[in-house]
Protein backbone atom coordinates (compact mmCIF):
# COMPACT_ATOMS: atom_id res chain seq x y z
CA UNK A 1 0.00 0.00 0.00
CA UNK A 2 1.64 3.43 -0.66
CA UNK A 3 1.70 6.08 2.09
CA UNK A 4 -1.62 8.69 2.03
CA UNK A 5 -0.45 12.14 1.59
CA UNK A 6 0.46 14.29 5.42
CA UNK A 7 -2.99 15.84 6.04
CA UNK A 8 -5.31 12.77 5.10
CA UNK A 9 -6.37 9.10 6.93
CA UNK A 10 -8.46 6.82 5.90
CA UNK A 11 -11.81 7.22 7.12
CA UNK A 12 -12.52 4.62 10.23
CA UNK A 13 -15.46 3.47 10.12
CA UNK A 14 -17.82 1.72 12.27
CA UNK A 15 -21.57 2.09 12.22
CA UNK A 16 -21.96 5.00 14.81
CA UNK A 17 -19.50 7.13 12.34
CA UNK A 18 -21.60 6.17 9.28
CA UNK A 19 -25.11 6.95 10.78
CA UNK A 20 -23.32 10.75 11.61
CA UNK A 21 -22.00 11.00 7.76
CA UNK A 22 -25.07 9.70 7.05
CA UNK A 23 -26.69 13.01 9.08
CA UNK A 24 -24.01 15.06 7.55
CA UNK A 25 -23.96 14.60 4.26
CA UNK A 26 -27.96 13.31 3.47
CA UNK A 27 -28.92 16.61 1.94
CA UNK A 28 -25.64 17.56 -0.35
CA UNK A 29 -27.11 17.25 -3.84
CA UNK A 30 -24.46 15.43 -5.56
CA UNK A 31 -23.75 12.76 -3.42
CA UNK A 32 -26.18 10.94 -4.34
CA UNK A 33 -28.12 10.28 -7.80
CA UNK A 34 -32.06 10.99 -7.41
CA UNK A 35 -32.24 6.92 -7.45
CA UNK A 36 -30.83 6.75 -3.82
CA UNK A 37 -31.40 10.22 -2.35
CA UNK A 38 -32.87 9.67 1.17
CA UNK A 39 -31.60 5.72 0.85
CA UNK A 40 -29.40 5.71 4.02
CA UNK A 41 -29.30 2.42 4.27
CA UNK A 42 -27.76 2.49 0.67
CA UNK A 43 -25.28 5.30 2.02
CA UNK A 44 -24.04 3.12 4.79
CA UNK A 45 -23.80 -0.18 2.28
CA UNK A 46 -21.93 1.93 -0.28
CA UNK A 47 -19.46 3.10 2.64
CA UNK A 48 -18.82 -0.29 3.49
CA UNK A 49 -18.46 -1.61 0.06
CA UNK A 50 -14.96 -3.13 -0.46
CA UNK A 51 -14.89 -0.88 -3.94
CA UNK A 52 -15.06 2.83 -1.84
CA UNK A 53 -12.35 4.47 0.02
CA UNK A 54 -12.64 7.91 2.13
CA UNK A 55 -10.33 10.18 2.87
CA UNK A 56 -10.71 12.41 5.35
CA UNK A 57 -9.10 15.77 6.23
CA UNK A 58 -6.97 15.64 9.15
CA UNK A 59 -8.85 18.43 10.30
CA UNK A 60 -12.27 16.73 9.97
CA UNK A 61 -13.43 19.66 7.45
CA UNK A 62 -13.23 17.40 4.81
CA UNK A 63 -13.85 14.39 2.59
CA UNK A 64 -12.88 12.64 -0.41
CA UNK A 65 -15.34 9.42 -1.55
CA UNK A 66 -13.72 7.57 -3.60
CA UNK A 67 -16.28 4.64 -5.24
CA UNK A 68 -16.64 2.23 -7.85
CA UNK A 69 -13.62 1.73 -7.81
CA UNK A 70 -12.19 -1.05 -10.58
CA UNK A 71 -8.44 -1.92 -9.57
CA UNK A 72 -6.50 -0.98 -13.45
CA UNK A 73 -9.31 0.77 -15.05
CA UNK A 74 -11.51 3.59 -13.57
CA UNK A 75 -13.14 5.21 -10.35
CA UNK A 76 -15.42 7.75 -9.48
CA UNK A 77 -14.43 10.57 -6.74
CA UNK A 78 -16.82 12.90 -4.92
CA UNK A 79 -15.08 15.57 -2.46
CA UNK A 80 -17.22 17.03 0.46
CA UNK A 81 -15.82 20.08 2.54
CA UNK A 82 -18.24 21.05 5.68
CA UNK A 83 -16.70 24.38 6.00
CA UNK A 84 -17.31 25.39 1.93
CA UNK A 85 -13.08 25.78 2.02
CA UNK A 86 -12.34 23.98 -1.40
CA UNK A 87 -8.63 26.58 -2.67
CA UNK A 88 -6.96 25.97 0.57
CA UNK A 89 -7.20 22.04 -0.04
CA UNK A 90 -6.22 21.85 -3.51
CA UNK A 91 -3.04 20.71 -2.91
CA UNK A 92 -4.14 17.78 -0.47
CA UNK A 93 -6.94 17.25 -2.87
CA UNK A 94 -4.12 16.65 -5.92
CA UNK A 95 -1.99 14.89 -4.01
CA UNK A 96 -5.42 12.22 -2.91
CA UNK A 97 -5.93 11.91 -6.33
CA UNK A 98 -2.46 11.05 -7.00
CA UNK A 99 -2.52 8.70 -4.30
CA UNK A 100 -5.79 7.20 -5.92
CA UNK A 101 -4.47 6.76 -9.43
CA UNK A 102 -1.13 5.02 -7.92
CA UNK A 103 -2.41 2.83 -5.17
CA UNK A 104 -5.36 1.61 -7.32
CA UNK A 105 -3.63 1.80 -10.69
CA UNK A 106 -6.08 3.83 -11.87
CA UNK A 107 -6.37 5.09 -15.75
CA UNK A 108 -9.29 7.57 -14.80
CA UNK A 109 -11.83 8.85 -12.30
CA UNK A 110 -15.17 10.76 -12.43
CA UNK A 111 -17.51 13.08 -10.94
CA UNK A 112 -20.69 14.81 -11.70
CA UNK A 113 -21.43 17.68 -10.32
CA UNK A 114 -24.14 19.89 -10.87
CA UNK A 115 -24.08 22.67 -13.61
CA UNK A 116 -25.40 25.19 -11.34
CA UNK A 117 -22.29 25.01 -9.24
CA UNK A 118 -19.82 27.18 -10.94
CA UNK A 119 -17.04 27.45 -8.39
CA UNK A 120 -16.59 23.69 -7.78
CA UNK A 121 -16.49 23.19 -11.30
CA UNK A 122 -13.92 25.94 -11.16
CA UNK A 123 -12.14 23.91 -8.56
CA UNK A 124 -12.45 20.66 -10.29
CA UNK A 125 -11.02 21.98 -13.81
CA UNK A 126 -8.02 23.38 -11.05
CA UNK A 127 -7.79 19.90 -9.88
CA UNK A 128 -7.54 19.26 -13.50
CA UNK A 129 -10.89 17.76 -14.47
CA UNK A 130 -12.08 18.23 -17.87
CA UNK A 131 -15.85 18.81 -18.54
CA UNK A 132 -16.56 15.57 -20.95
CA UNK A 133 -20.56 16.03 -21.45
CA UNK A 134 -23.94 17.14 -19.59
CA UNK A 135 -26.61 14.66 -18.34
CA UNK A 136 -29.76 16.87 -18.87
CA UNK A 137 -32.11 17.06 -16.24
CA UNK A 138 -30.42 14.89 -14.48
CA UNK A 139 -31.84 15.99 -10.88
CA UNK A 140 -33.82 17.67 -8.58
CA UNK A 141 -32.19 21.17 -7.74
CA UNK A 142 -34.90 23.83 -5.50
CA UNK A 143 -38.01 21.91 -7.33
CA UNK A 144 -36.78 22.10 -10.81
CA UNK A 145 -35.09 19.93 -12.75
CA UNK A 146 -31.23 20.82 -13.40
CA UNK A 147 -28.23 19.54 -15.25
CA UNK A 148 -25.35 17.51 -14.10
CA UNK A 149 -21.89 17.96 -15.57
CA UNK A 150 -19.93 14.73 -16.31
CA UNK A 151 -15.85 15.29 -15.33
CA UNK A 152 -13.11 13.06 -16.02
CA UNK A 153 -9.93 12.93 -14.82
CA UNK A 154 -7.41 10.50 -16.60
CA UNK A 155 -4.17 9.23 -15.56
CA UNK A 156 -1.31 10.90 -17.20
CA UNK A 157 -2.94 14.26 -16.65
CA UNK A 158 -2.63 13.48 -12.41
CA UNK A 159 1.01 12.20 -13.01
CA UNK A 160 2.28 14.67 -15.52
CA UNK A 161 1.35 17.82 -13.09
CA UNK A 162 2.35 16.26 -10.37
CA UNK A 163 6.22 15.94 -11.80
Amino acid sequence: MIEIPAGLHLLELTLDRAEGLWTSVKDYDRLFSDGTRGDKEGFIRNLFNQRTVVLETDDYQGLLFLSRIIEGLKGEVHAVMFDHKLTPRTALVRQALTWAFLEFDLHRLSTSIPAVARMLKTWMQTLGFKIEGFLRNDFWYRGALANSLIMGLLREEVLNAAR
